[in-house]
């Protein structure tokens, strides 16, 4: 059990750590697993309060459940959005990011993706959509880093949340490799933006 939530982001983070650590940035990458998210964002709150760690972090990636598609129409459902939901299939993956920081979003381009890639820019803080504060994106946020959660939605599609079915053998294998190159695609073309030139 877990499956997608959240093996999916742990296996994101170490392939991406694979593939881009080869490489010298100018701007250093940290690759984080943040433990304790469901008992109070504990893991990123300790994180983003320890000065050394957070020292010269200009944004933060936080890769959620990733592998969980649904093709079916009315499959995907929301919580309540200050925008009309752009599909009822379960087919995409999510980016939700704070307005106050454009770029982070942006980088995730649909047209880079082979599959539907749908932004949502939300006033930092907002309270009244309370379902996209519940991951690790929240505590940069409080410290004025910029931070977007890369979801396939978790509860709001894959019945499996939280359940003991939640298994390998409902992971969408073809999706979850998409969605993780996306991500790499994102940070391959922001890296290189955030610190002008590679070192």
């Amino acid at each position: 059990p877990g499956a997608d939530d959240n093996a999916t982001g742990v296996a994101a983070v170490l392939e991406l750590a694979q593939l881009l650590s080869p490489n010298d940035y100018r701007l250093p990458l940290k690759f984080v697993l943040f433990d304790l998210e469901e008992a109070g964002l504990l893991g990123s709150e300790a994180f983003v309060a320890d000065e050394q760690e957070r020292e010269g972090v200009k944004g933060a990636i936080i890769l959620e459940m990733l592998g969980y598609r649904c093709a079916t129409e009315g499959c995907q459902s929301y919580p309540p959005l200050p925008i009309t939901p752009p599909s009822t299939v379960g087919n995409f993956i999510a980016v939700v990011g704070d307005r106050a920081y454009p770029e982070l979003i942006h980088s995730f381009s649909s047209e880079a993706s082979t599959i539907p890639v749908y932004t949502l820019a939300i006033p930092t803080l907002g309270f009244m959509t309370p379902d996209l504060l519940r991951s690790d994106h929240v505590p940069f946020w409080k410290k004025g880093i910029s931070a977007v959660m890369v979801t396939d939605t978790a509860n709001f599609r894959n019945p499996h949340y939280h359940q003991v079915s939640d298994r390998p053998e409902t992971i969408d294998s073809a999706f979850f490799l998409a969605a993780t190159q996306t991500t790499l695609e994102a940070i391959t073309h922001l890296v290189p933006l955030l610190s002008d030139e590679r070192g």
